[in-house]
């Protein structure tokens, strides 16, 4: 019996390379699985968490960038509360739930310390708020908290309050349409600039801007190659123009009077205790601050106009609650008091972010192994605990997909029901979100100015998906037509709203 030498030649060239190929890969993969869990403690009797640790120096890295946050949902089905993955040429544990996370967060310097990915701590540097560490990190948390006291936050309405009406009047005047999130990139890019560092560009060297802070953005997160075309090449020239920018504006305000915006609050207070920094750490710290401010409320902004036009009762009741103080005339002044008056309004800001958190995780490392769900935290790892899936599985909330704002209301406070890290939208602990109420008090505005000044509607309402990453925001950036309330009585020069039933949710 003889074999066909065509075909013996055909395995010794082909098949028998990539079967040996095959093995290879297999044995490469189970050799970076074992070096890495060399890392367990071995004073420690629970096991390391379930999980896959991927492929030698990338880990799992391609994975996550190819499915988004369907790769921590996957996960999270197939393991429980926490699991281990390589991420970013780390190992690292993902954690959800309000007992886990209360315990990394009330464990700040003790087991854990704030950790960035290598390519943010490239941009920031070391010298801002995010990235600083121990007694630094206290004291110029201490010193960027005047920036966001009560005081000042009262003191930036006015420079928010235009801005926002300009944007609205804007989309309103735009007869097909606007695309939001786009149009609320640009709008918090200009509010965060104005106040945090006074920039005062015009709505075409924002456009220019914003695309420079996206590159900055996309950058936060990936793989630290410094190549001419990689994301950080592209992240690191951006923030390299934006220093210069805001330096200019440093140089300015040394120079001259201008608005009292945060950057000039900060630097008064550097004068006034004779501990000024050199102007790159100034420079570092504005930029954090942008970078803080600009996506997440970005992506917040495009979240209440969807929500409110998909729920168009809780519009409706809105509306009431303005009228009900007064405060019905489109761009008529706002206070600070005036708007901590709407409970309604910071409900359905509560709710919104409750439905959509603007941040989806955050960074630690371990400074020392503990256990958390009977699973050990090496020291070393990187721990992401999870905002998201931790506040979407919480069962404290009644009917969680439903969009309830009143769940909020002191009849239910279903989010004090429990452990209060069942809604833990802005952190907590030592490092919990600086310019939280900033953020609130932007959202406040912009809905109150929505709801006494326009009426829209979502133009592709069928085809709307949300990106998880790296803020909720809509794929096809989410066309709304926006048109402006005509039903003005001049004579009581006030907006005559009809403030119809909520059992009619197609009213207004």
């Amino acid at each position: 019996m003889t074999v066909d030498t065509p075909i013996i030649g055909l395995v010794g060239q082909y098949i028998v390379p990539l079967a040996l190929s095959m093995v290879i890969l297999i044995v490469v993969r189970r050799l970076w699985y074992e070096y890495l869990i060399q890392n367990r403690d071995p004073a420690f009797d629970a096991p390391l968490p379930d999980g896959s640790m991927g492929w030698p120096l990338i880990g799992e890295t391609i994975s996550f960038a190819l499915q988004g946050s369907e790769f921590y949902e996957k996960k999270f089905q197939q393991h429980g509360r926490l699991f281990k993955t390589h991420l970013f040429g780390r190992p690292t544990v993902r954690v959800r739930g309000a007992e886990n996370i209360r315990k990394i967060l009330h464990g700040e310097n003790d087991i854990v310390t704030s950790y960035w990915p290598a390519t943010s701590r490239l941009i920031f540097g070391t010298d801002c708020l995010s990235q600083s560490q121990g007694p630094f990190h206290t004291r110029l948390r201490k010193h960027v908290a005047s920036a966001f006291s009560h005081t000042a936050l009262a003191g930036y309405v006015s420079l928010v309050q235009p801005l926002i009406i300009d944007a609205i009047d804007d989309w309103c005047k735009a007869p097909a349409g606007v695309t939001a999130y786009p149009e609320c990139r640009s709008l918090t890019f200009r509010v965060s600039g104005k106040v945090l560092c006074g920039f005062d560009y015009s709505k075409e060297e924002t456009a220019s801007l914003i695309d420079h802070f996206e590159d900055i953005f996309q950058c936060l997160f990936t793989l630290p190659i410094n190549i001419p075309g990689s994301t950080l090449n592209k992240g690191l020239k951006a923030r390299d123009l934006i220093a210069k920018k805001i330096t200019e504006n440093i140089q300015r305000k040394m120079d001259d009077d201008d608005t009292q915006d945060a950057l000039r609050i900060l630097m008064e207070q550097d004068m006034e205790t004779g501990e000024i920094p050199s102007t790159s750490a100034t420079v570092c710290r504005a930029i954090d601050l942008l970078v803080a401010g600009y996506a997440s409320t970005a992506s917040a902004a495009c979240s209440i106009i969807r929500q409110l036009h998909d729920n168009k009762h809780v519009l409706i009741k809105v509306r009431r609650e303005l009228k009900d103080h007064n405060m019905t005339q489109p761009g008529s002044p706002l206070t600070l008091q005036d708007m901590n008056q709407l409970k309604y309004v910071s409900n359905v800001i509560k709710e919104t972010m409750r439905m959509s958190p603007p941040i989806g995780a955050a960074f630690r490392k371990a400074l020392r192994t503990f256990e958390l769900d009977g699973k050990q935290i090496p020291a070393g790892w990187t721990v992401l605990y999870s905002i998201r899936e931790t506040v979407g599985s919480s069962d404290i909330f009644a009917d969680r997909n439903n969009f309830d704002p009143d769940r909020f209301a002191s009849e239910r406070c279903e989010d004090r029901s429990g452990d209060r890290y069942n809604y833990c939208i802005f952190g907590g602990g030592p490092r919990s979100c600086i310019g939280k109420s900033f953020a609130v008090m932007l959202m406040r505005m912009l809905v109150i100015e929505l709801a006494r000044s326009c009426n829209w509607e979502l133009l592709k309402p069928e085809s709307v998906k949300i990106n998880q990453l790296p803020t909720p925001h809509p794929v096809d950036g989410m066309p709304v037509r926006f048109t402006a309330l005509n039903n003005v009585d001049h004579n009581a020069n006030s907006v005559v709203f009809s403030c119809e039933s909520e059992e009619n949710p197609d009213a207004n």
